[in-house]
């Protein structure tokens, strides 16, 4: 595979969390900024299971749900987490009945 070299600017805070990332993952900065933005190009793989209850001073219920390999999780307020498996029920049921479209 070619490569080839990009130069970025960031704030001095963002190049301190890439390179600690990095260092955590083993690789090297320019390696790990090259993942994250390959993938940041690529189609998400889902994955919306696996939530999460907490409950923290300040936070209050939520819920949290990793929603793509790779990507950062949601966290919901407890409400919002029933609203959503509600409004997704429903969803599904309705998806069901529905005929094949042509």
């Amino acid at each position: 595979m070619k490569s080839a070299a990009i130069s970025v600017r960031v704030g001095p805070e963002l190049k301190e969390d890439l390179e600690a990332s990095a260092k955590r993952e083993g690789r090297t900065l320019a390696a790990y900024v090259g993942r994250v933005l390959a993938l940041h190009q690529m189609l998400p793989a889902w994955i919306l299971r696996d939530a999460h209850p907490s409950h923290r001073e300040g936070h209050g219920p939520r819920v949290t749900l990793p929603v793509a390999e790779g990507w950062p999780v949601a966290s919901i307020t407890a409400d919002h987490a029933e609203s959503l498996g509600r409004q997704l029920i429903e969803a599904a049921k309705i998806a069901k009945s529905l005929p094949p479209a042509e």
